[in-house]
């Protein structure tokens, strides 16, 4: 049976969360994000002053791996590349969400086309 704990916005998966906890059941926890902003840097380590690696553009998802309290380490969905993100930069969903926006992909250059103008080239 699967258990939706919003506080947390993570599934647990177990017969129930009190019988994880007693009978030595391993808890799985799921959780996801999707980036709202422009630009998220892809760190290597969980540190400031660490080597960018890799970077999240706006609306792509990734998987949380691992959570402190300045840090988040993700995998992003489109490349399965993996690093530690600033915590304050994080917008996390539920699993549902997270698969609707796997499926549901769409691209435009509506907003390049603007800004360049229709008899100008990129």
């Amino acid at each position: 049976m699967n258990q939706f704990n919003k506080s947390a916005c993570c599934f647990i998966e177990s017969k129930s969360a009190e019988s994880a906890k007693f009978a030595g059941e391993k808890l799985v926890i799921r959780m996801f994000g999707v980036c709202q902003l422009s630009i998220v840097p892809i760190r290597s380590k969980p540190a400031d002053v660490s080597e960018i690696v890799s970077q999240l553009l706006f609306g792509e998802t990734y998987k949380v791996l691992d959570k402190r309290r300045k840090w988040t380490k993700i995998e992003c969905a489109y490349d399965g590349y993996a690093g530690w993100i600033d915590a304050k930069q994080t917008h996390i969903i539920d699993e549902q969400k997270f698969n609707d926006l796997q499926k549901n992909h769409a691209y435009t250059l509506e907003l390049v086309d603007n800004a360049v103008g229709p008899m100008h080239f990129l």
